[in-house]
């Protein structure tokens, strides 16, 4: 094949990955089946590429600093909480872990066991 095609169906690719209109491991295989073996895969670190998390949206990566950060203060400000708001927010903290343990148990069942 053509080295222009390959160069345009390799496009094509990354643009379906970035778009998400393909699965990874699709990608992945389509990938490994147009590139050559000189030219060197992109890098992924658990399937996200460094190129993506450069052109991600700047207000999502805001929202969950700021998520960070208040789970952060609350966790290191936790014993100086009253008693009921301690018991409150244990109570809360262990409802979600259930929550969470029976929307995976379909899905994943070793997932639900550990939580």
């Amino acid at each position: 094949m053509d080295t222009e095609k390959r160069k345009v169906i390799v496009k094509e690719i990354d643009h379906w990955r970035r778009s998400k209109l393909l699965p990874e491991h699709y990608c992945d295989f389509l990938l490994n089946l147009y590139l050559d073996e000189s030219t060197p895969k992109p890098s992924s670190f658990m399937g996200v590429t460094a190129s993506s998390v450069a052109n991600s949206n700047w207000k999502i990566w805001l929202v969950i600093m700021a998520v960070i950060a208040a789970l952060a203060l609350s966790a290191l400000n936790f014993n100086s909480f009253g008693m009921p708001m301690q018991i409150g927010i244990s109570i809360v903290f262990v409802i979600i872990c259930y929550v969470f343990a029976y929307r995976q148990y379909s899905k994943a069942p070793v997932v639900s066991y550990l939580l």
